[in-house]
C-alpha cells in the first residue's frame, strides 16, 4: 500500500496544487535554491539544493516568516508568495 492511499482527498489535492504552483514558479523565475519540506505523521523530510549560503538561508527564513503570517490570516490549504 502506498502512502498516498492513506491520505485524505482534500490533503492530496492541496499537496498536488502546491506542486503545480511550484512548477509554475520555477517556469517563471530561475531557481537558484530549492527547499522542499514534507511533514507527515510517519516522519518529516527537508531537502535543500542549489546555491546554499547565508544570504539564501536568510531569504528562506524571511519567506517562512511570510508564510506563517499568511497562515495566521487564512483558512486555505495552499499558500504561496510571489516575490
Amino acid at each position: 500500500m502506498s502512502a498516498i492511499d492513506n491520505m485524505p482527498d482534500d490533503t492530496f489535492m492541496a499537496v498536488t496544487e502546491a506542486l503545480g504552483i511550484a512548477g509554475e514558479a520555477m517556469d517563471e523565475h530561475q531557481s537558484e535554491t530549492l527547499l522542499i519540506v514534507s511533514l507527515s505523521s510517519d516522519g518529516n523530510n527537508a531537502i535543500l539544493g542549489g546555491k546554499i549560503n547565508e544570504e539564501s538561508l536568510e531569504q528562506l527564513r524571511n519567506l517562512l516568516d511570510e508564510l506563517e503570517e499568511k497562515a495566521d490570516n487564512s483558512e486555505g490549504e495552499v499558500l504561496h508568495i510571489w516575490t
